[in-house]
């Protein structure tokens, strides 16, 4: 009778350490998935950070590239007007004026070259590393669940046969 007191009693510590240890694991488990998700979320407000960014500098290219557009259309105008025979102040300031135009538009072409080269192709690069990084997210977290739910089978299988095990303990006892 006092071995099997004995047993009963070494199954129930044994039982009890199994579910502190299981605690634990669920503690470790729990800031796992905490930081996931703080990593998830931080992808997510980056991506629309990046967004953003790219909305911004597409929209100053455009800006820039149809500003260009005038100031072509303008300094054409401007050196138009210029007659090669005369000699005036009218003629001089419009034919300075014309090739200021297209100097200001050499300006702001390499403005809108620069913006693509030090946002657009970054950014887009950043994007793309996103995207490959949210992709192996999703893949952790379909193993993630895959290992909890194999876990969670493998828990229902043993509490099934730590209750078997239990009853013919029981059983043992009373015999």
């Amino acid at each position: 009778m006092k071995s099997s007191l004995r047993k009963l009693r070494g199954f129930a510590l044994q039982r009890h350490e199994q579910r502190v240890d299981r605690h634990r694991d669920h503690s470790t488990a729990a800031k796992a998935a905490d930081e996931l998700l703080a990593a998830a979320q931080d992808m997510a407000d980056m991506r629309n950070c990046y967004d953003n960014l790219l909305a911004v500098a597409a929209a100053i290219a455009n800006s820039s590239y149809e500003f260009s557009e005038a100031l072509q259309e303008m300094g054409t105008c401007l050196l138009k007007r210029v007659t090669p025979t005369k000699d005036g102040i009218n003629d001089k300031v419009l034919l300075l004026l014309g090739k200021s135009q297209f100097e200001l538009r050499k300006l702001v072409d390499s403005y809108r070259v620069h913006v693509l080269t030090t946002i657009t192709t970054p950014s887009q690069s950043l994007l793309n590393e996103l995207q490959t990084v949210e992709v192996w997210c999703c893949l952790c977290a379909s193993l993630y669940s895959t290992h909890a739910l194999f876990f969670m089978v493998l828990e229902l299988s043993r509490s099934s046969l730590a209750h078997k095990s239990q009853s013919l303990s029981v059983t043992n006892i009373l015999l």
